[in-house]
């Protein structure tokens, strides 16, 4: 029962803390556009926590006196009591989106910065009163470690699965509290149960694990390697969420999952079978990072199995790293000091990589370099089967140097066919990585090679322009014809051509053909001098839609796109079009509360980070907000195209909750003219407050269903529509798998 006791309370302040990560973003998501940085910042909040506990731990076990020690953190796990419910404090007021770093973290601090400090500390405090306790199996504490991040992952894996789809935000904070109050009671008793009990007995004769028992000082390089193996997996884990972010896919629910994996590592880590499985994890983990940092990009792979890859190659990379640091841990009478140093690299890694790289990089290069770090790293082990080795070297390093010469000289081995530059590059990874499994330096040497080469390759279409801010990288591309196009992540955020003549022509979504295009050109027939709202600057496209004695207003969050779509080098709609046009900075939900009621005869709503619409500009608050700014014969117009999401069936749920009416337009573009940029493939809602708003908007043509280039009325998926309280996005995810809208 001592046991479990010491376990649980371990176990609920892992949950309780990984449940509040996922939870507490999600209520700042709203504030910050959705961007995928604001769940690495986070990140970086929750890390240097971590580290604060783990230092207030390490000092207080310095204590002599076990009931001072549990007397002192009782107070502070009673004042924590305080900071119940956990919201997002008032105190700093709305986010500065020209410095939302500071604020998000200064948020966080004054918000829940209590309750992660004390649940931080908790792991390596409650390890060290079960060491103190000398009963069978505590010369041990660090099994308990191991539960710890088993109790964080089920809490990672149950929030996107159970907790988010079953929960508004309002009882998960609810049910957290009261989890909480748990815990604490559960705290206590396990630092009673230490302050009280006498060793046993049975094992009175042997020291006991204490913090100020003598033990051998710790050589510096240990605590260094230490903190280097906790650092580049820590980094890799924001890393590999910025690339599947910026070149895969980007969701709130593919965040989840990088921390999930890394929290399972450690599990594997720490347990009693680590030692077995290090060298066959170095092995996977060599491997692996060759393969990641080959050029895959051009390989033709698919994107969910090029983000199983990554995933997967991250775990084995991670579980390496971190059974090397499980192998060199010390003894028990060192635990909160190995913790102290593991935390420190865990802050060091997530800082560098969210914090610094996007000041340092214009593009996610972080990835490849924590790779490359990764692999100088990997254990050292004996070589076998020597002859085998050698041979597979030798393949590997040659597959590698014709791949490489063929990807960068194409021409040059055309004459004899060649064997494919990246098929061959990417097998003489694998090889080099079984024949050098155990030779870290130069294994790692090889993959600064392959960074080199990837580099070097750059991408198929160099950009002329690239930005990277707080909400994602940002690339501006020239194509053979004649074609501009932003690129946010892995999305196509508009395009102007460079062709004479055709610099006012609106393209991409924006396009003749597309049904933002036609919900805006019926308004402005009817309306003269028609007031309309753009929510999402992009390019800049829709300006030129604008009519003389019309006025016209955008909103939009990321300064470095106001930057590039007002730069007439890059883009020049709005110069050409609407050079006087107002831009508000910040969110749009925020912004345009500040707006007076019918300021607008259209607004149009497609504000996108990477291919994600933030979930909160999809909720019945917003959309009540969104018809409160528009006439009486106005619209709002969603754009609701979306590649993982089905938006069509959120809104049609949302606008039927609230009773408004709306209809809906899908646009396919068929020739390869449109394909190309002029025209693109677009889904629109639009929403008014009277069906009468809507007569401007022919649904005759729409007989049947299958007729999709008409106005027809929109589909709800029949789920609880989306509020501020509740969105399921796992929900509108699955519903698009399944083929609905």
């Amino acid at each position: 029962m001592v046991v479990l006791l010491y376990a649980a309370t371990i176990g609920l302040s892992a949950a309780l803390l990984f449940t509040l990560q996922p939870m507490f973003a999600k209520l700042t998501l709203p504030l910050l556009g959705g961007a995928p940085s604001v769940w690495n910042t986070a990140m970086v909040f929750y890390q240097a926590m971590l580290l604060a506990g783990y230092a207030y731990a390490f000092a207080l076990c310095r204590l002599p006196s076990r009931r001072v020690q549990v007397g002192v953190h009782a107070a502070l796990a009673l004042s924590t009591l305080v900071f119940l419910p956990p919201v997002v404090s008032p105190w700093l007021g709305s986010p500065d989106p020209s410095a939302p770093v500071a604020w998000l973290i200064g948020t966080m601090a004054v918000s829940i910065g209590a309750l992660c400090l004390l649940m931080s500390a908790t792991a390596p405090l409650v390890q060290h009163w079960y060491a103190g306790l000398e009963r069978p199996g505590s010369d041990n504490p660090y099994v308990l470690y191991a539960a710890s991040n088993l109790g964080s992952f089920g809490a990672l894996a149950a929030y996107p699965l159970l907790v988010e789809p079953m929960l508004g935000a309002s009882a998960q904070v609810a049910w957290w509290s009261a989890v909480f109050v748990g815990f604490l009671a559960a705290l206590l008793g396990a630092g009673v149960l230490y302050a009280s009990r006498q060793p046993h007995p049975a094992h009175s004769s042997r020291p006991v694990a204490d913090a100020t028992s003598p033990a051998a000082p710790i050589p510096w390089l240990t605590k260094l390697r230490w903190t280097a193996l906790a650092a580049v997996p820590s980094g890799l884990l924001l890393a590999v969420t910025g690339h599947i972010a910026a070149d895969i896919a980007s969701a709130p629910l593919l965040w989840v999952v990088p921390l999930a994996l890394y929290l399972l590592t450690f599990v594997f880590a720490f347990a009693d079978q680590r030692a077995r499985l290090l060298p066959w994890a170095s092995l996977g983990a060599g491997v692996c990072a060759l393969v990641l940092l080959a050029p895959l990009r051009g390989s033709g792979i698919e994107w969910t199995w090029a983000l199983s890859l990554h995933l997967l190659g991250f775990f084995i990379i991670a579980s390496a790293l971190h059974g090397r640091l499980a192998a060199a841990r010390p003894p028990a009478a060192r635990l909160t000091e190995f913790y102290l140093w593991l935390a420190l690299g865990g802050v060091i890694g997530g800082a560098i990589t969210a914090l610094l790289a996007p000041v340092v990089f214009d593009d996610v290069h972080e990835y490849p370099l924590l790779l490359v770090l990764a692999l100088a790293l990997l254990v050292r082990t004996p070589a076998r089967r020597v002859g085998a080795r050698i041979g597979a070297g030798v393949a590997g390093l040659a597959l590698l140097a014709v791949g490489s010469v063929q990807l960068l000289f194409p021409d040059l081995l055309s004459a004899t066919g060649g064997i494919g530059g990246r098929p061959a590059v990417i097998a003489g990874a694998v090889l080099a990585g079984l024949a050098l499994a155990g030779r870290p330096i130069i294994l790692a040497c090889i993959g600064a090679g392959l960074a080199a080469l990837v580099f070097a390759l750059g991408r198929p279409d160099q950009p002329i322009a690239q930005e990277r801010s707080f909400f994602g990288v940002l690339r501006v591309t020239d194509d053979a014809q004649g074609l501009r196009r932003l690129d946010h992540g892995t999305t196509i955020h508009g395009i102007q051509s460079t062709r004479p003549g055709e610099e006012r022509l609106p393209m991409a979504y924006y396009g003749p053909a597309t049904p933002i295009a036609r919900a805006i050109r019926a308004v402005q027939d009817s309306t003269p001098g028609a007031r309309v709202g753009i929510v999402g600057l992009g390019t800049g496209a829709s300006a030129c839609w604008a009519r003389p004695g019309e006025r016209w207003t955008f909103f939009e969050i990321d300064p470095a796109v106001r930057d590039l779509a007002f730069d007439p080098a890059v883009f020049s709609f709005h110069a050409l079009c609407t050079p006087t046009a107002p831009v508000v900075m910040g969110d749009a939900r925020l912004t345009l509360q500040q707006k007076p009621e019918n300021a607008f005869d259209v607004l149009l709503i497609d504000a996108f980070s990477s291919d994600m619409v933030p979930t909160h500009l999809m909720t019945q608050e917003a959309m009540r907000i969104y018809l409160s700014r528009i006439s009486e014969r106005g619209i709002v117009i969603l754009h609701v195209s979306n590649r993982m999401m089905a938006l069509e069936g959120v809104a049609g749920d949302v606008i039927g909750a609230i009773g408004a009416h709306a209809l809906v337009r899908e646009f396919t573009a068929t020739s390869a003219r449109d394909r190309s940029g002029y025209n693109f493939g677009t889904d629109a809602v639009v929403v008014a407050r009277s069906a009468q708003a809507l007569a401007l908007f022919d649904t005759e043509r729409c007989v049947f269903d299958e007729q999709r280039d008409c106005w027809r009325p929109v589909r709800a998926l029949g789920q609880r529509p989306w509020s501020d309280d509740h969105s399921n996005v796992l929900g509108a995810i699955i519903a698009k798998r399944q083929g609905m809208n």
